[in-house]
């Protein structure tokens, strides 16, 4: 899968520290000096003795002639910091892979299966931007299928703490919403389950089939909190290599997470199992608005706004718009959203060349630097919010 060429020879800085980064400091021949990651909480981490440095910290290390290899999916914001701040020749990772190895590997499952999906995700994406063309290409849609949860967190980026009365997302909705969707792209690489708790949606099992019964759409993601185990039943539409779980560990609030481990790694399902992971103060609806030059601040800075988010036939760029706005908990504003009906054009602009939405006024900030909070403390109510006609 990996190719040896001539650019391998500089010194490297492989920007993002994440499965597909680590992955290719391990091959032979990469001289890795640093991890770079914008993620300021990241800096001082290291794997395999290599540091992960901040982007100020790398501004004054890297020499003009050391080559920056860009891991993570989102290129283009990359690509625009390496352009503002650094006078250095990038690469994308996927410059030295060969896509029928990678495929190779992934059909033998030569690297650990998430690994694999971790470098086919950054593989599909960076290919799709670099061509350079006019196609319709997302990364991932996260598609809330409920507002109910086995656990009800007070700090939840997602605001299921304010649902009074949480309902299912309905089976037939779930196929309205993905066949308008899949007619406007080229490629979805991953639909994510979000809510919520997946789970909690009896319907689940038949919305997997659907979503992995669809050409564009490579994987299916489902973001569980361990509290519910699979049914025995519908192992074998789970062992589909198009699906994936993402489990947070939320410790003795997970009450079934080793026996949902079990079940995946017995099943030989690919799974990822993680504790909670930079919880910031996130889940606050603001009463009083942010100026529009704060807010377009907060959306620049933003780790959250390519989180895009399908709800009630609407694109949102990230989950606090389509939850505040299905809330009712924040002024209604056409330019939060793009209906889906809307042409590819249309779409292709809302996703790439806007510079905030009006939620982000009303939103607490998401930066990447915004210090942490203890994650998964507990609500015995939903929270009160201004509620607007």
């Amino acid at each position: 899968m990996f190719i040896d060429k001539k650019d391998i020879k500089k010194n490297i800085y492989i920007y993002g520290f994440g499965t597909a980064g680590k992955w290719f400091s391990e091959q032979k021949g990469v001289k890795t000096i640093n991890f770079i990651d914008t993620d300021v909480k990241k800096r001082g981490m290291q794997y395999n003795g290599i540091q992960v440095i901040d982007i100020n910290q790398a501004k004054s290390k890297i020499n003009s002639d050391d080559l920056i290899v860009i891991s993570v999916v989102d290129i283009q914001d990359v690509i625009k910091i390496i352009n503002e701040d650094f006078n250095n020749q990038w690469l994308s990772l996927s410059h030295f892979i060969d896509p029928k190895l990678l495929q190779e590997n992934i059909s033998n499952k030569k690297n650990n299966e998430f690994v694999n999906y971790s470098l086919e995700a950054m593989f599909e994406m960076h290919d799709a931007f670099l061509s350079n063309n006019n196609s319709l290409c997302i990364r991932s849609v996260d598609l809330m299928i409920t507002e109910k949860c086995t656990l009800k967190c007070k700090d939840c980026a997602n605001l299921m703490q304010f649902y009074e009365s949480p309902i299912n997302i309905d089976l037939s909705e779930v196929q309205l919403i993905l066949d308008k969707l899949l007619k406007k792209l080229d490629l979805l690489y991953e639909v994510r389950l979000i809510g919520g708790e997946p789970f909690a949606n009896k319907s689940i099992y038949n919305i997997i089939k659907y979503i992995i019964d669809k050409d564009k759409i490579k994987r299916c993601v489902v973001y569980t909190n361990g509290t519910v185990n699979i049914k025995d039943d519908f192992i074998p539409l789970l062992q589909n290599p198009k699906v994936v779980f993402s489990i947070t560990d939320y410790g003795f609030l997970s009450r079934n997470i080793d026996k949902l481990e079990d079940s995946l790694k017995k099943n030989s399902i690919i799974y990822r199992r993680h504790e909670p992971e930079y919880w910031t103060d996130s889940g606050k609806i603001l009463s009083e608005p942010h100026s529009i030059s704060y807010a377009k601040d907060l959306f620049d800075k933003c780790c959250g706004k390519n989180l895009i988010t399908v709800s009630d036939e609407k694109i949102y760029r990230c989950p606090f718009a389509a939850n505040s706005d299905r809330l009712k908990s924040i002024p209604h504003d056409e330019k939060n959203f793009i209906e889906i009906e809307s042409t590819p054009k249309k779409i292709k602009n809302y996703l790439e060349n806007i510079d905030y939405i009006p939620a982000c006024q009303y939103c607490n900030g998401r930066s990447f630097d915004s210090p942490l909070i203890t994650p998964a403390i507990q609500t015995k109510k939903p929270i009160n919010f201004r509620k607007y006609d």
